[in-house]
């Protein structure tokens, strides 16, 4: 009789978790686009000091990833609108979805 009991193994979470980012730095994302198929999404995320720049995450499907993982290409832009103008051009399908929104002042809940 062994006298240790087996542990139960975490299992990866077979769900897709669509929480946006947080960053420690000041950065805020303030609007998101998701491509119709789910699997690629782009923010738009207000810097700390006033400036603008854009973040690209695309959505692993393999086995012992099942995350979201970004590009790690960030450029900045004085405006919003200069950011989103050149996120259009590089990807079209952003024409196709409507943004989803948030405040650009950090909440403080918890």
């Amino acid at each position: 009789m062994w006298p240790f009991k087996r542990k139960k193994v975490m299992q990866w979470p077979r769900e897709r978790s669509d929480a946006w980012p947080v960053f420690v730095n000041g950065w805020i994302p303030i609007r998101c686009w998701t491509r119709p198929d789910g699997d690629e999404r782009i923010f738009l995320i207000k810097r700390k000091e006033g400036t603008f720049m854009t973040e690209h995450e695309y959505f692993s499907h393999d086995e012992y990833e099942n995350c979201w993982i970004g590009s790690g290409c960030r450029s900045i832009y004085d405006t919003p609108a200069s950011a989103i103008r050149e996120i259009t051009v590089m990807y079209s399908w952003m024409n196709e979805v409507k943004p989803e929104t948030r405040d650009a002042e950090p909440s403080n809940a918890v």
